[in-house]
This record gives C-alpha cells, structure tokens and sequence, in this order.
C-alpha cells in the first residue's frame, strides 16, 4: 500500500469515510440482530447494504475524485460484483466465527468486517476508481 504525501490524504479520506460506513453497518446490524433479534443474515445483509450505499456515495464524491466522476454506471457494476464478493466472504466468515469458534455475534461481526479493509482500498483505488 503506497503512503507517499500525495496518497496519505486519500487513504486518510478513505479510512474515515470507512469508519462512517462501518459504524453505519455495525450499529445497524447490531440493533437489528440484538435489538430486535432479527437472524444472523437478515440483519447482515439489510445492515451490510445501507453500508454499501453510503459506502459507494462517500468512495465516488469524496474519496477517489478525479476525471472518472462521469463514469458512476461501470463504477457502480463493478463496486457490486465487489460487494457481492464482500457479502459472501463477510457473511461465510461471520457465520463460521459464530458457529464453529463460538464467538458472539459482535465480535464475529467486527472481525469480518475488518478482513475485508484494505483489500476493499487497493481494489477501489487501483480498479473502480482509477
């Protein structure tokens, strides 16, 4: 992961706007798994796309600006395979936390979502944004 000056600014940018999306998606997930005791992936998966749209917003508007703004239909394909991917991954790997190490869905919860960080930001910076 490059740190030069001029992608520092970027990734600080990135890993806030991360930070937004990821309180969005955990708290959401929280309260609807815990709150109102809704199954593993039903809350998973509403608390994972309200993170994906604010996600994308944030990734498109603030964080990876550049000439590719008028591209938003492509961008918006590929950043959905991605996800897609992420989902299963972070669904699999929060599934199999829970149930085979007998973590509690919070923790399970954050570890998934923290294995999929940096990935997301090389993919982002070097495919969808570029």
């Amino acid at each position: 992961m490059e740190m030069s000056g001029q992608a520092m600014p970027q990734f600080l940018r990135y890993l806030i706007g991360g930070a937004l999306c990821a309180g969005l998606e955990y708290g959401s997930f929280l309260l609807l798994h815990h709150g109102w005791t809704w199954s593993l992936i039903l809350a998973n998966t509403l608390a994972y796309s309200l993170g994906l749209v604010l996600s994308f917003t944030l990734n498109k508007c603030w964080v990876f600006q550049g000439p590719q703004r008028h591209q938003t239909g492509m961008q918006f394909l590929v950043y959905c395979c991605l996800a897609l991917l992420n989902y299963s991954l972070g669904t699999w790997l929060l599934v199999y936390l829970v149930q085979t190490f007998g973590l509690s869905a919070w923790l399970g919860k954050g570890l998934s979502m923290a294995a999929i960080v940096v990935w997301n930001f090389l993919v982002y910076k070097k495919v969808i944004y570029r």
